[in-house]
């Protein structure tokens, strides 16, 4: 067996199979919170006209929360991911089968219902045909998000309405770095990390920071999480944290740094043109979620008949996340919204969560069951070495 591919041992402490159930739960709380953020900042786009917002129909504000609740997606994605690259047992192959299927189980489903969606919206409202839709090569944009490849280097490319995609672009190479460093050894690992860096380019690096802060609490609750005595600290440090965090989502103009301009977004830097805000945001983020990790079993308690629910939303955030957006424009297109109205807003965001539920029911909430077969077929002995 090739030595990059035998089972190793990532240096440091192991993590447990399961994350404490009051970490856990927060956590999912904190996952279902970011998704409905950035779902509360689409629901009210412009090109939607659901709600009529001041000046130009745009809200720098709700653009400012949707965005850095991606940013708390990254922190949370970073604490995860490096809870599972570490655990007892942990090869490159069954990580690399592990991160791939929870990908693709809804990315796919998600490129082709953007697809039908893109494709049918002209027929709807003929004036969006002369719109974004009309951007040249767009199935090579959907290529290049099916491969993760929408954000490398100075692109930034979105499949037809779904402009979601584009965290996508940043997060699978960050998983790809993580396992070059935890799985790798000597020469080829800085062999193989120095590829990577070149391939993905510097937009990408400028957010990697964000994300490796969750690594870091990560590591750090399970090294740490021996030592006593400092128990109030930790509690106070999660008040005070939590609070900070809290405040920065209210007014995300109030973190320094943060880009007030229009560069944002767009040319050249486009997502990671507020990086340093984003990534003292994520700073922030990620020592909230390591005094929740080292509070342990001292954290408030999930009342016993909230857990069932919690758990049952934060397991489809991630078929939330990609799926409403064109499942919002093609509601705005077949409503008749010629009227700012509530009723008609609360319907389609209704309707719109109901879908995605009953999607993430066949896709998302089916992982489990395709990594095991996946695994059964790839590997004969039923899981991978």
């Amino acid at each position: 067996m090739p030595a990059e591919l035998s089972p190793v041992t990532p240096h440091g402490h192991r993590s447990s199979d399961r994350l404490d159930n009051s970490l856990s739960w927060y956590l999912d709380l904190w996952r279902i919170i970011a998704a409905f953020l950035v779902f509360t900042m689409h629901l009210f786009l412009p090109q939607l006209n659901i709600y009529p917002l001041p000046g130009d129909g745009t809200s720098p504000f709700l653009h400012g929360q949707g965005h850095l609740a991606v940013i708390v997606f990254f922190v949370l994605s970073g604490y995860l991911i490096s809870h599972s690259a570490h655990r007892n047992g942990m090869t490159l192959r069954r990580f690399a089968l592990d991160r791939s299927v929870r990908l693709y189980a809804v990315i796919i489903p998600s490129l082709l219902l953007t697809a039908a969606v893109s494709w049918a919206a002209p027929r709807f409202s003929p004036h969006w045909a002369s719109g974004f839709l009309s951007e040249p090569w767009q199935p090579v944009r959907y290529l290049l998000n099916g491969l993760n490849c929408q954000q490398l280097w100075f692109l930034c490319v979105a499949p037809g309405v779904n402009w979601a995609f584009w965290s996508l672009g940043y997060e699978a190479w960050f998983y790809v770095l993580l396992a070059l460093v935890v799985f790798l050894r000597g020469r080829r690992r800085v062999a193989a990390l120095s590829l990577a860096l070149l391939v993905v380019g510097p937009k990408i690096l400028l957010l990697l920071p964000a994300w490796l802060f969750g690594v870091a609490a990560e590591r750090l609750t399970v090294l740490e999480r021996g030592a006593k005595g400092a128990g109030m600290v930790w509690k106070l440090g999660f008040l005070l944290s939590l609070l900070l965090v809290l405040a920065a989502l209210a007014s995300p103009g109030s973190l320094p740094w943060w880009n007030h301009g229009s560069s944002f977004g767009h040319r050249p830097w486009f997502y990671s043109a507020n990086a340093s805000a984003d990534c003292l945001f994520a700073l922030l983020v990620a020592v909230n979620f390591l005094c929740a990790g080292m509070s342990g079993s001292s954290l408030p308690s999930i009342p016993t008949q909230w857990e069932p629910p919690v758990r049952w939303v934060a397991q489809r955030t991630y078929s939330l996340y990609l799926y409403h957006t064109p499942l919002l424009f093609l509601g705005g297109w077949l409503l008749p919204l010629r009227r700012h109205d509530a009723w008609v807003g609360g319907g389609l965001a209704t309707a719109v969560l109901g879908v995605t539920a009953l999607l993430a029911r066949f896709t998302e909430c089916r992982t489990p069951d395709l990594k095991r077969l996946i695994a059964r077929r790839i590997f004969p002995e039923g899981s991978p070495p």
